[in-house]
């Protein structure tokens, strides 16, 4: 899995991106199609989490950035989305201790041989000069992908 992340990372760098939204070439997301991004609801954070930010809704072309990274393994978009999850927090109530994650579960990181979240919290973490660790633990049970009622908000 190590070895296909890697490759991917390659084509990343050779080949030029392409907009999720419209297709258009030589951007991960066109400034047409990121001007479409919805701001993320307001919701409070579950205890003993003082603060909590999303960057945008999980709609339209937001939902399908976050969907190639995590699904289709293209993580040239997560690149983006830590960039505005790093300007989301520049709001933030007071400063930022600590960068975490919600672990994906052992088979998604099987499947796709890397931890999306945590690849996006490092890189926030890295951009922001934020220490950062796994500070949340994964409950067993089924998977939230397509689950009724989950938050639509993208981090």
């Amino acid at each position: 899995m190590v070895l296909r992340a890697t490759f991917v990372d390659l084509l990343d760098a050779i080949l030029p991106a392409r907009c999720p939204g419209c297709g258009r070439a030589g951007a991960a997301v066109c400034s047409a199609c990121a001007a479409t991004f919805a701001p993320a609801p307001i919701a409070p954070p579950p205890p003993p989490v003082e603060w909590w930010t999303a960057c945008f809704a999980y709609e339209g072309v937001a939902r399908e950035l976050v969907a190639r990274a995590k699904y289709r393994n293209e993580r040239r978009f997560l690149v983006l989305v830590a960039r505005e999850l790093t300007g989301a927090i520049e709001v933030a109530p007071a400063s930022i201790d600590l960068v975490t994650w919600p672990p994906a579960s052992a088979a998604r990181v099987r499947a796709h041989g890397i931890d999306h979240g945590e690849l996006l919290a490092r890189t926030v973490a890295r951009l922001t000069g934020v220490p950062v660790a796994l500070c949340l633990h994964r409950a067993s049970g089924s998977a939230q992908t397509g689950t009724p009622g989950t938050r639509n908000t993208a981090m």
